[in-house]
């Protein structure tokens, strides 16, 4: 219904290039191209980068994020996905946090995870070990002293967006099949993130969310 009022559009046949380039120029190898330039992993990467003359280049996304991450007052990354890890994100400063399309993924062992039902019993003495070695300044090797640090700003994470959220508002708006639609589901996930951004002390924020299935390889027309 959007696209037939008109609201969204798809852009096709189009790329990232280092310089325009004809199939004849491109026979000839007289202009330079992207490396793998018929690759659709290859072409997702430097659509996420906007640089297809640098593979391990940091997102346009991040890009913005760390450029404008100051404008926020709160503590939470501004940067949220909900389609896994992804290039656009990735920045120099701001570090994306991942969240699901029902809500925040807590660790299991201290914080009552979906599979802490093992857990029986008091685990206070379990929690206080777990909380010793994500301590601050107690890890000597520095790849510890780094998971340490990522375990805390994930538990930090959490727990701000986790209460924020609360329970889901009543909408107005139709996110259809909840259930089969994964992209539907994610958008829902983003309007109840906009929705709190307040008490998250957020004014500007980056989402990411995916729908694959594109890579047809055949029947493309009849697919899309």
């Amino acid at each position: 219904q959007l696209f037939n009022a008109g609201k969204p559009a798809t852009v096709a046949n189009v790329g990232a290039l280092l310089y325009p380039v004809t199939q004849a120029e491109y026979q000839a190898q007289t202009v330079p191209v992207p490396p793998q330039l018929f690759s659709h992993s290859d072409q997702s990467v430097q659509w996420q980068t906007s640089r297809p003359d640098d593979a391990s280049a940091n997102g346009w996304g991040g890009r913005i994020a760390d450029l404008m991450h100051a404008a926020n007052s709160g503590d939470v990354p501004m940067s949220i996905s909900l389609g896994g890890n992804n290039p656009f994100q990735r920045g120099a400063i701001v570090n994306p946090y991942g969240i699901g399309t029902e809500g925040v993924e807590r660790l299991n062992y201290s914080d009552g995870g979906p599979e802490s039902w093992y857990l029986e019993g008091d685990n206070s003495a379990g929690e206080a070990a777990f909380d010793a070695l994500i301590e601050p300044g107690t890890q000597a090797h520095l790849f510890e002293r780094a998971f340490a640090g990522a375990t805390r700003r994930s538990i930090d994470n959490y727990r701000l967006i986790a209460a924020a959220l609360g329970e889901p508002p009543v909408w107005d708006t139709p996110f259809p099949d909840l259930e089969e639609n994964r992209l539907s589901a994610q958008l829902q996930m983003v309007a109840r993130l906009i929705a709190v951004r307040g008490a998250l002390g957020m004014s500007r924020q980056v989402f990411y969310v995916s729908a694959g299935g594109y890579d047809t390889h055949a029947a493309q027309l009849d697919e899309h």
